[in-house]
């Protein structure tokens, strides 16, 4: 029943990999989709999301990453074209948001996360996102991307840096 998967999702969710899931072993890496990296910012957080790029860079060459344009200003935007040819820039819809949820204007109560994530995964099916704080450093996500492939979706969190939900 559905309240046995969330236990066992839970269960995923919390284990750290500590424990193998029996599907890990069958999975071939060749059923593996390659992510793309999916990021979103605004002119506030274009230097964080810098940060970020410079760990994409060094870690994930070969990936195709996406970033959310939740109002980069025009010398901002300029600069992530130049810089990033393997950048998809996707503006953020607020004028077609505004007249059912305004609130999503106001980027500081994160509300557009789950729009973007769930636009991303729409388009591009296998995604890996991260805030603009985070600093890559492995390009091995093999077990997450098998574990996403058995789930359906995959979510990790670091020690120390708990969430009472997914973000």
């Amino acid at each position: 029943n559905f309240i046995s998967y969330l236990k066992q999702v839970s269960s995923y969710l919390s284990d750290g990999f500590k424990n193998r899931h029996l599907t890990w072993n069958t999975t071939s890496e060749d059923q593996i989709q390659k992510p793309v990296i999916i990021l979103a910012a605004n002119l506030h957080f274009y230097d964080r999301l810098q940060a970020s790029m410079h760990t994409v860079n060094d870690y994930l060459k070969d990936y195709t990453v996406a970033i959310y344009d939740l109002q980069f200003s025009p010398t901002q935007l300029n600069m992530i074209k130049e810089n990033c040819v393997r950048c998809i820039i996707i503006p953020f819809p607020f004028a077609q948001i505004d007249s059912v949820a305004p609130h999503i204007r106001s980027l500081g109560n994160f509300a557009w996360k789950p729009i973007v994530i769930q636009d991303a995964v729409r388009r591009f099916g296998s995604i890996i996102y991260g805030d603009t704080s985070i600093r890559y450093k492995t390009s091995n996500f093999d077990r997450l991307l098998i574990d996403n492939l058995i789930r359906g979706f995959s979510c990790r969190e670091l020690p120390g840096h708990y969430l009472p939900c997914f973000t």
